[in-house]
């Protein structure tokens, strides 16, 4: 099994006491783009194909996940299963 922790943000409002992210990080509010999380599959990819691994697991992390709505994961979600279909078609 492969599994990948992927930081969406470091933006919070909150001051959590066990927070690791300093605040003025956490003060910024940009979120990760579709574009970088299209890299980041790239890289899946490769590393499943030469870990020979059907299994995927993928955490999410970084800041206050629930600043972006459901629809900014469904859209990343969707992303990812297109492109891993797309491998499985060619055999990859």
């Amino acid at each position: 099994m492969i599994t990948v922790s992927i930081r969406t943000t470091t933006f919070c409002q909150y001051n959590c006491s066990h927070c690791f992210i300093p605040k003025k990080i956490r003060q910024d509010k940009t979120i990760l783009s579709l574009k970088t999380f299209n890299k980041i599959i790239d890289l899946l990819i490769r590393a499943i194909d030469q870990s020979k691994s059907n299994e995927l697991r993928l955490l999410w992390t970084g800041g206050e996940p629930l600043h972006m709505p459901a629809s900014y994961y469904f859209k990343l979600g969707n992303l990812l299963d297109q492109r891993l279909k797309e491998c499985q078609m060619k055999n990859i």
